[in-house]
């Protein structure tokens, strides 16, 4: 017979009676036990559906949690018959799907604009993900990173690096859950740097000869770079050739 609050409201106020009796009204007691909890059951599933309406019309509304619907349905022998509890388990059922498509999503390192998509669906599923929060932390993220790392390769076509920007990005691609084109742009234009780097420093240590130094950084402007030891190295040139000459 399906759940019906009034019954059991009924049932309760008149057990209530019973309760203070002797030894031989303890099994009142325990079926009293039995009922409120069969009843905050049923109430809870009816609390979590009336939820689901509001939120699919408007999108703003207060989302049902997974875990009390979880908790819901994993309840073993339903202590009443709710109708509504099919439906709520089929909720249950679609929500595990997503999680496990969100995690499937942030382990197999998609791109950007199949993340938005799933996130897109997630936001609009009825029920709260915990994994929502998550997938949302992973897109910020890879946004504001390649915002960061589309400025740094603008800015080294101009011949400008900022070398804290880019070791802070090389440093961040470990930490990044997307495909994204820019992370071996970055990693290319940091082991280049860091070879340019090295070779400079070799230079400012050695203080080669004019004519050496002036092929070396004949090849450098090639590379279109502007790091601080290469900026030194230009500066000695140029102190050198005026005291040369």
């Amino acid at each position: 017979m399906p759940f019906v609050e009034r019954s059991y409201a009924t049932a309760l106020e008149e057990a209530e009676q019973f309760l203070w009796g002797d030894h031989a009204m303890y099994s009142v007691g325990n079926i009293t036990i039995r009922l409120t909890k069969a009843m905050n059951w049923a109430l809870g599933v009816r609390k979590c559906l009336s939820k689901i309406p509001d939120f699919l019309k408007d999108g703003c509304s207060e989302k049902v949690n997974y875990v009390e619907i979880e908790e819901l349905v994993a309840t073993k022998c339903a202590p009443c018959c709710e109708p509504g509890l099919t439906k709520l388990q089929a909720y249950a059922e679609e929500a595990k799907m997503l999680i496990n498509e969100v995690n499937n999503a942030l382990s197999s390192f998609l791109t950007v604009d199949k993340l938005e998509t799933l996130y897109s669906r997630v936001s609009e599923f009825p029920v709260k993900l915990t994994e929502s929060s998550t997938l949302f932390w992973e897109l910020s993220s890879a946004k504001s990173w390649l915002k960061k790392a589309s400025d740094c390769l603008e800015q080294n076509k101009l011949g400008i690096i900022d070398i804290d920007v880019l070791n802070k990005l090389k440093s961040e691609i470990i930490q990044l859950r997307v495909l994204l084109p820019e992370i071996d742009l970055i990693s290319k234009l940091w082991k280049d740097v860091e070879s340019w780097q090295t070779r400079c420093q070799l230079y400012l240590e050695d203080f080669p000869d004019l004519k050496e130094l002036e092929g070396f950084l004949l090849v450098a402007d090639g590379a279109n770079l502007s790091i601080p030891e290469l900026n030194i190295l230009k500066q000695r040139y140029s102190n050198c050739c005026s005291w040369a000459f």
